[in-house]
């Protein structure tokens, strides 16, 4: 850069700094109340079938952005372009849809059978499928940091479900761990489950549900499984959304209606964008200064939210063909994502227009030399580790009511035959020991690993 012009620049950004635009991670300005009235579809992302039920969301990073619905879930990177990396579950229909806390991980709920099937993002495996209850989920979401997954059983209850190590203590998801995921607890019995959605600390999250009659937002502790806030409405909520900037909370209803709430529930502010249509979803930008609502009568509005006296009037409107079902920002604030339910997923921002690029020629990989590190696993390896000369009890079965058949001294090797089992607060292994002895023994125990794993 010639010293000229640099001087100029800095003189330019000190004394008119709104005149320049901000750029977030790509060549598109982020969007701000001063430009969303400039606001442009810059690409369209078709889908494949005419379903009011789809999801989108975006990974933490911005470099994802994920689609579920009657085509499977599709996956695409994100940067100046998009460019679609795998079409996951293409003969399914996914609801809903998440990312863990790194984007190594996607999850999508099935909409034909009471699953949530995880896949690795990087090579489009997949790393384990969930057991929801007895219908699918319509709503779902990772913990930022990782720790715990929530889905719903539809009409039913809510479940948290978690990775935990063999020393006990819950770990973030990753693609690696993922076949380990269990149920914490279910919760909010008899509740009708419309929206999750995490709080500002990772220990909590928002719930929107409708209960006997009554349309509840419940904030609930991921630790203890119990509520520890409501606040009530008379009529269905649609959507849901936190703003950690302005600490306020935004709900939706059947009635066209976007309620405000302060995070203690205290009633902010609330305005109507059509009686007639319903408002499905809610959405701030990273910066917390604007909300979009998307409707059945197939607007999008973006309102300032700095007055919230006078928010009524939107910055900038514009429409879909049809039903507009969902609506998400990027993470770095410069594409606003609406989701038509015909006309596809539609991004607005302010910028060169989008292309959209052919997946990635798979490159070939030199065999790796590296051995992997071994992990437990049927058919697998092990040897007994014990302390001070203690011995590893063996029992008939997954559970300490069972009897004891055996007890295995410390680097006894053993061959896993079946398992694991959760019992007693244990994981168990159903082992045979090299004498042909068989039986069940547990994983760890006072943060100690009893079975080291050996390899195949």
């Amino acid at each position: 850069m010639k010293p000229l012009f640099r001087i100029t620049l800095i003189c330019l950004l000190l004394l008119f700094p709104a005149a320049l635009p901000i750029l977030g991670q790509s060549n598109r300005e982020v969007i701000t109340p001063d430009n969303a009235a400039d606001l442009e579809e810059l690409f369209t992302l078709p889908h494949r079938d005419r379903i009011i039920n789809m999801d989108i969301a975006w990974s933490q990073d911005g470099t994802l952005f994920g689609l579920a619905g009657g085509g499977g879930l599709r996956l695409y990177r994100v940067g100046d372009d998009f460019q679609l990396l795998f079409q996951l579950g293409a003969n399914e229909s996914k609801r809903a849809i998440a990312f863990n806390q790194d984007g190594s991980l996607v999850a999508a709920s099935d909409g034909a059978t009471a699953a949530v099937w995880l896949w690795d993002t990087r090579t489009g495996e997949r790393s384990a499928i969930i057991s929801t209850g007895d219908d699918f989920s319509e709503t779902l979401t990772f913990a930022p940091d990782g720790l715990w997954l929530v889905t719903d059983d539809f009409t039913n209850n809510f479940s948290l479900w978690a990775v935990r190590n063999s020393a006990g203590r819950k770990v973030p998801f990753t693609p690696a761990n993922a076949y380990r995921v269990q149920r914490e607890y279910r919760f909010g019995e008899g509740l009708y489950p419309l929206a999750v959605v995490p709080a500002l600390d990772t220990n909590h999250f928002y719930v929107a549900a409708g209960v006997a009659g009554d349309n509840q937002v419940l904030l609930w502790n991921a630790t203890t499984g119990e509520e520890e806030l409501v606040f009530a409405y008379p009529d269905l909520w649609t959507g849901l959304a936190v703003n950690a900037e302005r600490q306020m909370i935004a709900s939706s209803t059947w009635q066209g209606e976007v309620i405000l709430w302060g995070l203690d529930g205290t009633l902010l502010a609330g305005f109507t964008t059509n009686p007639d249509s319903p408002v499905n979803g809610v959405a701030f930008n990273p910066a917390g200064n604007l909300l979009t609502t998307v409707s059945n009568d197939g607007t999008v509005r973006v309102y300032d939210i700095h007055d919230l006296g006078n928010i009524d009037q939107p910055l900038f409107q514009t429409a879909h063909t049809d039903i507009v079902s969902d609506v998400a920002f990027s993470p770095d604030g410069t594409l606003l994502a609406t989701m038509g339910t015909t006309d596809g997923v539609r991004f607005w921002g302010i910028g060169e227009a989008i292309q959209l690029l052919l997946p990635p020629t798979p490159t070939p990989q030199p065999t790796p030399t590296a051995t992997p590190e071994p992990v437990l696993g049927i058919g697998g390896s092990a040897r007994v580790q014990t302390t001070g000369g203690d011995t590893l009890n063996v029992r008939s079965g997954p559970g300490r009511s069972f009897d004891i058949v055996t007890k295995l001294a410390n680097d006894t090797p053993v061959t896993l035959i079946d398992g694991p089992q959760e019992a007693d607060g244990y994981r168990w292994w159903q082992i045979r020991t090299e004498d042909g002895t068989e039986g069940w023994t547990i994983e760890a125990a006072d943060d100690v690993q009893t079975l080291i794993p050996a390899g195949p």
